[in-house]
């Protein structure tokens, strides 16, 4: 999947595919480190059916050997860049700490779904992320993570959940690890380019989310390995329901607060909370391929954040160990250059 690079080397050569689907890539030493790549694709233990729902008792399962190589995790419809290997490299040495790199879209130009959630993944991998970075707090988890040779054995695997990235992103916050940013190092995943398509991955993120939350938020409370501000960040990061719901809950609430007396200082908290996330988004624009058309897709978003508002809510019922169903994919389309 690339070809050597400098300090870091990826270098193809499938390994097997284990019960779960996950197909792993040994990178060769180049001049510096190695890193093992593994591609994950979310399946029941013994596969799902052919309705496609699966269950919560996944295991993860990588390369049978000792690690001694940060392992990176990839969903497995996912492209990784050229230069991935590279800026990874520059990030730092990498054994000790777990990162996060530009999980992007890889098919930003079919509708406006991808154009928008192209948006909000720029926004996220190069603005809110890298500001985490600058002030120490611990970017959360997703596809195209890296997790360090020491903190794999330390730590190993323990995400078992609906929502894994997310609950090992908890798990490893709650041990006082570290979670950097590399949003120069891409991977890029297919975006559902239907409502009917994203509802169950949506639905599956939102419920992921609060149950990790019911199920390490009181522990993330009490951790003394932790600062306040990561615990409040952390804790932020757990119970906020996305952008588009965010914003959409806080222009009902402004509407009612309009009629209710005494609530000027309500509508100044909703009203701010509502410019960040138009300011992420703006500055997301400004990272994606047709900026232009991608703003003109965002003509949809009031259709969209309805319909997302209607997911957040039937998530709830996923809450917990609960059946769950696979994401339906489409041929993608042929690649187009990175901006």
């Amino acid at each position: 999947q690339e070809g050597a690079q400098q300090d870091l080397v990826l270098r193809g050569g499938n390994l097997g595919v284990d019960p779960l689907h996950h197909h792993a890539v040994l990178g060769e030493v180049g001049a510096g480190e190695t890193v093992v790549l593994v591609g994950v694709e979310r399946a029941a233990a013994g596969g799902a059916g052919a309705d496609g729902v699966g269950h919560d008792d996944v295991v993860f399962v990588g390369v049978e050997q000792e690690v001694v190589a940060p392992v990176v995790l990839v969903d497995g419809d996912a492209v990784v860049d050229r230069g991935f290997a590279r800026a990874l490299a520059a990030a730092g040495p990498l054994h000790d700490k777990a990162w996060q790199t530009f999980n992007d879209v890889r098919n930003q130009g079919e509708n406006a779904l991808t154009r928008m959630a192209a948006v909000f993944s720029a926004a996220r991998a190069q603005f809110i992320n890298a500001l985490k970075h600058r002030v120490g707090v611990n970017v959360p988890l997703a596809n195209g993570l890296c997790l360090g040779r020491e903190v794999v054995r330390r730590h190993g695997w323990n995400a078992l959940s609906i929502c894994e990235d997310w609950e090992m992103y908890a798990l490893l916050t709650l041990a006082g690890e570290r979670i950097e940013n590399v949003p120069d190092a891409r991977v890029s995943a297919q975006e559902a380019r239907t409502l009917a398509q994203s509802s169950s991955q949506r639905q599956r993120w939102a419920a992921g989310k609060i149950t990790v939350l019911g199920q390490l938020g009181p522990r993330l409370l009490r951790s003394r390995a932790i600062s306040p501000w990561q615990k409040l960040d952390v804790l932020a990061e757990l119970t906020a329901p996305g952008p588009v719901v965010h914003a959409a809950v806080a222009v009902l609430l402004g509407l009612v607060a309009l009629v209710v007396p005494g609530t000027a200082f309500l509508l100044v908290l909703l009203g701010v909370s509502v410019l960040r996330v138009m300011v992420y988004a703006v500055l997301g624009l400004t990272r994606v391929r047709e900026p232009a058309r991608a703003l003109l897709a965002f003509a949809y978003l009031p259709l969209y954040a309805v319909w997302r508002l209607a997911v957040q809510v039937s998530a709830l019922k996923m809450v917990g160990a609960k059946p769950w169903v696979r994401t339906g994919r489409h041929a993608p389309q042929a690649p187009v250059a990175h901006r």
